[in-house]
């Protein structure tokens, strides 16, 4: 009867120590329509141009889109007019309109945004390209 006591025991301390399988999700960041949706601040630095502070604004469109503006310390603002299809942790954005080219690639680690950016700007005699790249955290 001792022994029945011990064995029963045992199993019912094994019970409390393991598990049917592993709890961590391995570091897997969700990147949904909520988890983007914030205001964002830090800097953008831009060749030609320099750094300076920004803030990026990520609203929803519908239920599976997003609709994204920033606008830096000296007050420039640029808006992305057409909803934003994102996939999971990144977006890639490419537009243009009479001759004028805009390349758009973001990504979402925690809470931190990355948007780079290139806009070319062209007319008949020249051509002028921005490189941009902001950095960011969610508020």
């Amino acid at each position: 009867m001792k022994t029945f006591k011990f064995a029963f025991l045992f199993l019912a301390l094994l019970s409390f120590i393991t598990s049917c399988e592993d709890d961590d999700d391995g570091g897997v960041t969700v990147c949904d329509q909520a988890a983007w949706v914030g205001t964002y601040t830090g800097s953008i630095d831009c060749t030609p141009g320099g750094a300076q502070d920004v803030t990026v604004t990520v609203t929803a469109s519908g239920t599976a889109a997003l609709n994204v503006s920033y606008v830096t310390a000296d007050s420039t603002t640029i808006t992305f007019t057409d909803p934003i299809t994102y996939s999971d942790c990144s977006f890639d954005v490419t537009g243009g309109n009479q001759g004028d080219t805009l390349s758009v690639n973001a990504t979402r680690s925690g809470d931190m945004l990355t948007l780079n950016s290139s806009l070319t700007i062209s007319d008949s005699t020249a051509s002028i390209t921005t490189n941009c790249v902001i950095t960011a955290t969610k508020n």
